[in-house]
């Protein structure tokens, strides 16, 4: 599967977020325990709990979201944890409940 330009990987109909780093970028996933756990190469890059009774739902970790505006270059670092949270609160209520921020890779 292939990273998308807002660094989202789609597994069934719903897109999980992966460090910005890996944009545009050829990656393979697998599921164990009703987790999906996402490789460039043979190195984990992160881990997203399914949600396999919604369809068409953004999950995102907020690290990879917070790195993904830092590329942007349009906010200061110090500016990034505000803006990040609003608006992930306002994707979580639009789409659902879908912020983490546990370790993407528990």
């Amino acid at each position: 599967m292939k990273v998308d330009t807002s660094a989202m990987v789609t597994y069934k109909q719903n897109k999980y977020s992966v460090p910005p780093k890996y944009l545009n970028k050829q990656v393979t996933a697998q599921v164990y325990d009703n987790k999906l756990h996402v490789y460039f190469n043979t190195k984990l890059i992160t881990i997203h709990q399914i949600k396999n009774n919604v369809k068409g739902q953004l999950f995102y970790h907020e690290d990879d979201y917070n790195s993904n505006l830092l590329l942007s270059n349009k906010f200061k670092g110090d500016e990034i944890e505000s803006i990040s949270q609003s608006n992930l609160n306002k994707i979580g209520e639009k789409y659902n409940d879908s912020i983490s921020t546990t370790n993407k890779k528990s």
